[in-house]
């Protein structure tokens, strides 16, 4: 079963290896949604929204937790609808906000040289249908995903521990901060 099967499958918790677990696959889908490029065009800035209070819960059977698959969207994002279909950007930037907007999770850069790197790492699996917001307007767009469960769970969360969050400088937001 694709790891995010059915972003829309209920949330059931259990408990693996002594930690909170979500059964089944995972959650809700991310709010993403990319602004117009203005005045740098090799970098794009989008938001990434997402329900989850607590992204450090383990995805049963899968060996990550709800961050680490957050990150493997963003990846798959960059990679597929930046990287490679209009390869004149260098990269993406999220900020990244958990609680549906509330909590700051920190400004994550994806490079296209990492994600084209975790592509070739880790292979890619089933196409997923994702909504991607546009300057405002939807399109659904369908995202090959990440192999990055069972035997690839622990080399992918090393690779998401490497990509450092920031703060932002205006407003002033550091990873954890509740959003005003």
């Amino acid at each position: 079963m694709n790891r995010f099967a059915s972003f829309t499958c209920a949330i059931a918790l259990s408990l693996v290896s002594g930690q909170t677990a979500i059964a089944g696959p995972a959650f809700s889908p991310p709010r993403i949604n990319f602004a117009g490029a203005g005045g740098n065009q090799t970098q794009r800035f989008g938001t990434f929204v997402v329900p989850d209070r607590d992204t450090s819960l383990f995805v049963a059977d899968s060996g990550l937790t709800r961050y680490d698959l957050h990150v493997a969207k963003m990846i798959e994002i960059a990679h597929f609808e930046w990287c490679t279909q209009r390869p004149r950007f260098d990269g993406v930037y999220y900020n990244f906000d958990a609680d549906n907007g509330k909590i700051f999770m920190g400004k994550l850069y994806i490079s296209c040289s990492r994600a084209k790197e975790a592509v070739t790492r880790f292979g890619t699996g089933r196409p997923e249908r994702t909504v991607i917001l546009d300057r405002g307007n939807p399109s659904t767009v369908s995202i090959p995903t990440l192999n990055v469960q069972g035997k690839n769970a622990p080399e992918f969360r090393r690779l998401v521990r490497s990509i450092k969050p920031e703060c932002l400088n205006s407003p002033k937001l550091c990873p954890g901060d509740r959003n005003r």
